[in-house]
């Protein structure tokens, strides 16, 4: 079983103004008999917070083995998830975003734009994917046939 944290960027979301609709739908492509969601949290665009959030998330005693934050990967002002991240991650992985944004071309060149993140803290494995329930729906059965080995191999016990 795979213990699994989701993060949701949206700050209206945050603030109760609006509905978590990205989050739910992350947790709705992961397979109950693989993943298991242990963490749900909804924070507002705030580069601090969102590290702090993520790096409680990969303390090395924790139990969390995926993190996928959600939203704040575009181009506006407010997009900010990418800088927090990359600001923590001991180890990048461009092969999952790269992924990610090739299948989102697919449905819209705009998916181009999209600044996802995707890489290592500790023993955990982290990934952004857009605010869009639907873009993240579909980043999620992207990733979703690695992310089984990619946690295995990060967790290995090799010392």
């Amino acid at each position: 079983m795979i213990n699994v944290a989701i993060l949701t960027v949206n700050g209206p979301a945050a603030e109760g103004l609006a509905f978590d609709t990205s989050g739910p739908a992350i947790r709705d492509c992961l397979p109950p008999d693989t993943f298991s969601v242990k963490q749900h949290q909804v924070v507002p665009e705030d580069k601090g917070l969102i590290s702090a959030v993520v790096e409680k998330w990969c303390k090395p005693e924790s139990d969390i083995q995926l993190v996928i934050t959600t939203g704040g990967t575009g181009i506006g002002k407010t997009d900010v998830t990418p800088e927090a991240l990359t600001g923590i991650l001991q180890t990048l992985i461009p092969g999952i975003p790269e992924a990610i944004r090739q299948a989102g071309t697919q449905k819209t060149p705009r998916a181009m734009l999209s600044r996802g993140v995707a890489g290592i803290r500790n023993r955990t494995l982290v990934v952004s994917v857009q605010g869009n329930p639907d873009f993240a729906r579909q980043a999620m059965q992207v990733i979703l046939p690695a992310l089984k080995h990619a946690v295995a191999t990060i967790t290995a016990d090799t010392g």
